[in-house]
């Protein structure tokens, strides 16, 4: 008999374990050096790719926004000349104390105290403060305010306080006003 009809079918498994034992390693190898990397930057290509996605819509949700803001400023732009208030010159002061002297008396608000204050300057206009003291009912004093509004538009109320009188006291309300009157800057 020969040599190779000598050996057994099972002396081949060492050298089968072996090899299959070098490949596992050649696999695992391969893996660890060449696809886990890949699947990392799969990993990190997709998270990208959502970022990217989400960035996108958020650019076009501002986009839309912005889109919104220019229309509205268009629009405002367009209705200013219709709105805009003429500022008169400080020239134009015993004027307008008068009028309010005649809103007050118009209104029922009797006048303590009306004298102007500082005058503060601004780029484009200048404030004149205008301090009113008047006593009345509390419907005379909001009366009043509620006609200021409406009959100056370059005025405006910066502080208000209303002081209640002691009870069976006429008039039984006191109001002291600073109101801010808007003037044109005269130009030199």
């Amino acid at each position: 008999m020969s040599k190779s009809s000598d050996q057994k079918p099972g002396n081949h498994w060492p050298i089968d374990a072996g090899g299959t034992g070098a490949i596992i390693v050649i696999s695992a190898l391969t893996y660890i050096a060449a696809f886990q990397p890949l699947l990392r930057q799969k990993a990190h290509a997709q998270i990208t790719k959502t970022e990217l996605v989400s960035q996108q819509h958020q650019a076009r949700e501002l986009a839309a926004t912005h889109q919104r803001f220019q229309q509205k400023l268009a629009a405002l732009e367009r209705a200013l000349p219709d709105t805009a208030v003429e500022l008169r010159t400080l020239n134009y002061l015993n004027r307008r104390l008068d009028k309010l002297i005649q809103l007050t008396k118009d209104t029922g608000l009797a006048i303590e105290e009306l004298r102007p204050g500082k005058t503060l300057e601004d780029e484009h206009y200048r404030k004149i403060l205008i301090h009113l003291t008047g006593t009345g009912t509390f419907r005379t004093c909001t009366g009043f305010l509620d006609r200021f509004h409406a009959s100056f538009q370059d005025m405006a109320v910066q502080t208000f306080n209303l002081e209640a009188l002691p009870e069976g006291a006429l008039p039984s309300t006191t109001c002291q006003l600073v109101l801010v009157w808007y003037t044109k800057k005269e130009k030199g």
